[in-house]
């Protein structure tokens, strides 16, 4: 039964039915070394919080800049310092798997190391 109750959902968000939660960027092409706003729209959801993962990819490694923060539908925006050497960022919802929003990041330059 909950299989159904999922691919309704899924189905009335698909057809525009139904609202669903979404991620924004603020501003939509991040500049390294400034700062980022993100923000979770609840649309759609009872959820109490939700935690994003934020992944900056850095210039000159494989390694990434991972961090996770909380928001509530009261407090659903958080701003976060953008690294000097990132190359791009996704921002993704750990708990009700809302789309994804990533971004190239400009101006960004190498660390000295």
């Amino acid at each position: 039964m909950e299989a159904l109750v999922d691919f309704v959902v899924s189905l009335a968000v698909t057809l525009g039915l139904m609202s669903s939660p979404s991620i924004t960027l603020n501003p939509t092409q991040p500049v390294a070394g400034q700062q980022l706003q993100i923000c979770y729209d609840f649309a759609g959801t009872e959820a109490a919080s939700v935690t994003l993962r934020v992944e900056f990819d850095l210039l000159g490694t494989e390694e990434q800049d991972v961090r996770t923060y909380t928001v509530t539908p009261g407090d659903n925006c958080v701003t976060v310092s953008v690294p000097s050497d990132a190359l791009f960022v996704r921002v993704s919802d750990q708990t009700l798997n809302a789309t994804d929003a990533t971004a190239s990041v400009s101006g960004s330059t190498e660390s000295d190391g």
